[in-house]
């Protein structure tokens, strides 16, 4: 079955404003930097409540790629 999946990370700056929409406590940065670095230290419930959200705020389905799907994106489509 066909999926896309995102060609940019999921930034700080993007993250935040989940949860400062939902009230969750914002992730760890480690004094690596927030902003526009990708998000760390993002538990799976939570990454999955994100994808629930965005869903949401764009009326479309988000959800976590299977570890296939990973897999296979990660070999640019290459079996």
């Amino acid at each position: 079955m066909p999926f896309a999946m995102g060609a940019y990370v999921v930034t700080f700056e993007d993250y935040e404003r989940f949860c400062d929409d939902t009230k969750l406590g914002k992730p760890e940065d480690l004094r690596w930097g927030r902003a526009r670095r990708p998000v760390i230290n993002v538990s799976w419930e939570d990454a999955r409540a994100y994808c629930a959200w965005l869903g949401e705020q764009s009326g479309r389905n988000y959800r976590l790629p299977s570890e296939t799907e990973w897999e296979y994106a990660c070999r640019a489509g290459r079996r």
